[in-house]
């Protein structure tokens, strides 16, 4: 049996197959009712210029583009770029995706807003986070919007959730996964063992789980006003046991 381990990475190519192949994205008409509510909760109208961070395989930047805005998308994750990029041609819509962070953003002033959706902030630090929130404010126009829907752990005064235990399975791989939690970090170990080849991968994800006051500040720290807090999509109101949804405003 040949056996590794790797450190989860979203630049990771076999981090991104584990993803796609484990986790998946969801589907079309799943992605038109979360670009209908995002749309709603912001309040930005076509066509206006949107700026996709964290793209993945590009399903919202997509919908938009055919509902008439001017789309581009960024993602660390060349292999979801690489599908992103084949989708929009299928669909017939012009959109520049790139490989790039949010803090290597070049643009200032050009979109009327930013979309984070799903986005994971446990791999970062506090710094790493604000510039990363830096390059997006920098990006937009003055009265621009930035929506952040949060993937990942997050610190709740019931934290440390319990631990989780599952398996998988596809074929002649399987996958087993456990999640911890380590102070303020959920650890999350997968394992993959595909019984063809005698491979076994092991995936360990470490991400820091951040309170609702801690996105704000961080948010506020990268110079965004006006944050409002959700619980998700349905616009319910956040509270200290449930949030997911942060809206703000570049002054």
């Amino acid at each position: 049996m040949n056996r590794r381990q790797i450190e989860w990475n979203w630049s990771d190519p076999e981090a991104q197959r584990a993803f796609a192949e484990w986790v998946g994205f969801p589907d079309s008409a799943a992605t038109e009712r979360e670009t209908d509510r995002v749309l709603a909760l912001t309040g930005v109208k076509a066509p206006s210029r949107v700026l996709d961070v964290g793209c993945g395989t590009g399903r919202h930047g997509i919908v938009l583009a055919r509902r008439g805005f001017a789309v581009v998308g960024i993602d660390i994750a060349d292999t979801f770029l690489e599908e992103a990029r084949r989708a929009a041609e299928q669909a017939g819509v012009d959109i520049e995706f790139r490989l790039q962070s949010g803090r290597d953003l070049a643009e200032r002033e050009r979109f009327h807003l930013a979309l984070a959706f799903n986005h994971t902030l446990g791999f970062l630090d506090d710094e790493e986070v604000v510039a990363h929130f830096s390059g997006v404010l920098r990006s937009l126009v003055p009265g621009g919007r930035f929506f952040l829907r949060l993937a990942g752990p997050v610190h709740t005064p019931n934290w440390p959730p319990a631990e989780e235990r599952s398996w998988g399975e596809s074929g002649s791989r399987y996958i087993l996964s456990r999640k911890t939690c380590e102070g303020s970090e959920r650890v999350e170990r997968n394992i993959e063992i595909n019984t063809a080849t005698g491979d076994i991968i092991e995936f360990v994800e470490r991400q820091r789980a951040r309170s609702m006051s801690e996105v704000v500040d961080l948010l506020q720290r990268s110079g965004f006003v006006q944050p409002e807090c959700f619980n998700d999509l349905d616009g319910s109101p956040a509270d200290e046991y449930r949030f997911g949804v942060f809206i703000c405003e570049r002054p």
